[in-house]
């Protein structure tokens, strides 16, 4: 009696193949990087595709057929659910944290998951960070502010787990919406696991920023004035918009991606510098690493 013999699986393949052309399309600028928190959703069903491979998939050809037409099942009935997902959020919660007698701020903003928007103006009175924030349902936000000599350090950020499931979440509105003051001289920490980060810092007084966004997109445009920025990403893109006449040098690095700077930068021993970054009066000290994904400079 001769030997059975198994059919190659499909399911690994086919996932690879899904993943490489995403990724082609988000360096080609089709898609979005965001695109990479609705994937996240549907992670089990590789579990599922997997474990349908091994059990029905490798002993024939319809076997494979079958598995297949499952898994497109699964993923139709998730999208439906998807098209009308449950309203998350629970009441915005005010945040206003007045800069007193400090003369500097040192602010720390934390969210789990989500889409977060820090914008420079001139918040109400003399507050140094001011808006709302939109906890998801059964998220707790803690937020303090500590006054030290001439400096007051302001934490925000969620201190629980958020309990929803992916596929209720929507990045398309901000649900942390925050003004910080732009004559304060700051130096700024945010991370966020899952989302969008978006940070407009035009006329603000910054010393250093660190951003971190572990899967999704972070967006930043910088003042022009000297400051150290150190910004950090697993999956998704980087986009860094520079000030016009500060001199610029940039470390960037992805594991598997590419990295786009603007014309004319020049490379001396892994960093890239500014073709004014010998003349320019303030200068920008600018680290980029990311995991998979792209970096942009412009």
């Amino acid at each position: 009696m001769g030997a059975h013999r198994n059919r190659p699986g499909i399911a690994g393949p086919l996932i690879l193949i899904f993943l490489g052309v995403v990724f082609l399309l988000n360096n080609l600028g089709i898609l979005e990087w965001t695109v990479w928190d609705v994937i996240l959703r549907f992670w089990p069903v590789i579990l599922i595709a997997a474990g349908l491979d091994l059990v029905i998939g490798r002993r024939s050809g319809w076997g494979s057929v079958v598995a297949l037409l499952i898994v497109l099942a699964i993923i139709g009935l998730s999208l439906g659910a998807f098209r009308q997902p449950p309203e998350p959020f629970s009441g915005p919660l005010q945040v206003s944290v007045p800069l007193g007698s400090a003369e500097r701020a040192e602010i720390k903003l934390n969210p789990a998951i989500g889409y977060l928007r820090l914008r420079a103006g001139t918040p109400s009175g003399t507050d140094v960070l001011h808006g709302q924030v939109r906890p998801f349902r059964g998220e707790r936000i803690g937020q303090s502010s500590q006054p030290m000599g001439n400096q007051v350090k302001v934490s925000v950020g969620s201190t629980s787990w958020v309990v929803v499931p992916f596929i209720t979440m929507n990045f398309d509105r901000p649900n942390w919406d925050l003004t910080v003051n732009r004559s304060t001289p700051l130096e700024l920490n945010t991370s966020l696991s899952v989302g969008k980060t978006e940070i407009d810092l035009t006329g603000v007084p910054l010393d250093v920023l660190r951003a971190e966004t572990s899967l999704g997109q972070t967006v930043i445009t910088l003042p022009a004035r000297a400051a150290t920025v150190d910004v950090e990403g697993g999956i998704g893109e980087i986009v860094i918009k520079l000030p016009a006449g500060v001199g610029v040098s940039i470390r960037a690095s992805t594991g598997i991606g590419n990295v786009d700077l603007p014309a004319g930068y020049i490379q001396r021993g892994g960093v890239y510098y500014s073709p004014n970054f010998e003349t320019a009066e303030d200068v920008l000290e600018l680290t980029a690493d990311l995991g998979i994904g792209a970096i942009r400079v412009r």
